[in-house]
Formats: structure tokens, sequence, C-alpha cells
């Protein structure tokens, strides 16, 4: 985002000047689109790459925006609460030590966009959590998720393949593999989207359905 500064003048010896009230200036050059490998510098928050050719983004210690493109890019945040966003392709996403959102808003498909969340951290803490967020409009995103908020409880089942036709987001505590099923139980087929550690206490309310 933009920032915003005020200065103040004041006259000196032998001049006068229009006004002493403040003078304000907007700075907007946080905001960064690049078509190779790039570290934000630190007043640097928003990097998106525009080409697409599989080149990374490294974020710093704001609360960093990070958006690949339809290759294999590495994005890596830094300290802040960062959202990171893979794209198309099959992506490599670090949040760091801040609360992060990792965005999945492009056409699923389970042999060419399938990202791997490195650290992906869920805790009982909404100040504090990982979470992912899930685009729920346009053909084939996670349109079976109906309404904009966390899943229901019944939406999510971990430790097991889909058993009931409510169910919508299946991870496998085994492998790490994260599916999504638009009709659970159901004729369709379910789809992995992303992979994380294996092991985690992840429920129904580290997900966003935006």
């Amino acid at each position: 985002m933009d920032e915003t500064v005020a200065l103040n003048l004041t006259p000196g010896i032998g001049y006068t000047i229009g006004t002493t009230n403040a003078v304000t200036a907007t700075i907007g050059n946080d905001d960064i689109s690049s078509v190779v490998t790039t570290t934000l510098n630190p007043i640097q928050s928003t990097l998106t790459m525009t080409c697409s050719a599989a080149i990374d983004g490294t974020g710093n210690e704001l609360n960093n925006v990070l958006t690949g493109n339809s290759a294999a890019n590495i994005l890596s945040d830094g300290a802040g609460n960062g959202r990171l966003n893979g794209g198309l392709g099959n992506d490599t996403l670090t949040g760091g030590a801040g609360a992060e959102i990792f965005r999945f808003a492009s056409l699923l498909n389970a042999a060419t966009n399938v990202d791997r969340i490195t650290d992906f951290t869920p805790t009982t803490s909404a100040t504090t959590t990982d979470r992912i967020q899930l685009e729920n409009t346009g053909a084939g995103l996670f349109t079976a998720l109906t309404t904009t908020r966390t899943p229901a409880t019944t939406a999510f089942v971990s430790g097991t393949d889909f058993t009931k036709a409510d169910q919508r987001i299946s991870y496998e505590s085994i492998t790490g593999s994260l599916f999504f099923d638009s009709d659970g139980t159901g004729p369709q087929a379910s789809i992995l989207f992303a992979t994380l550690a294996t092991g985690l206490a992840i429920n129904n309310t580290h997900f966003q359905v935006i």
C-alpha cells in the first residue's frame, strides 16, 4: 500500500516560505510488478509476477502480498502477516514467522497446479494461526463451498478419505495432501490442490472461503 508522509516547513535566515502548514505527499513505490526473481526492499510490500517464467519472490518484515504467475514459483514471506498466492503452476510457498494467508484462486488441476506449503502452522488462536483461503467464484474453483465464511465443521475431514456427501475438504495427515471434492462421496472425483507437512492438527477454522 502507498505511504503518506508529512513535511513541516519553517523559514530560514534571510528568506521566507509561502506556508508553515505541513505539506503532505504520497509515496507509491511499494507495489512491484516483476519479470525476474525479486526480493522486496524494506519499504516495498506487494510483489506480483507478471511474466510466464519460473521466477521467485521473497518478502521482508512488512505484511507482504506475494503473487505468482502461471509457472512454478517459489514465494517466501518474511516476518510479517503476509498473503501468498502462487497462481497457476506447482508452486512452493513459505510463509515465515507471521500469521500467513495462503490463497488458492486459480483453476484446480491435480497434475499442474498443486502448491506445496512448507511451513503451514495451524494454531487455536485467531490472531496467530496460518489460514488457507479458497476462492469460490469462477469455473474450476471451489464453487461447491457456496458461502464466503469459515467452512462448516461438517465440510472438513482429517486423516481419512471423504465419507459423507457434505464433506468438501480432506487433509490426509499421513501424506500431508489436501483434497477438494465438490460432492463428497458423490460421483465427482476429489482433486489434490496442496501439500502440507504431515501430522498437523488442522480443522475447518484454518480455512476461509472467499
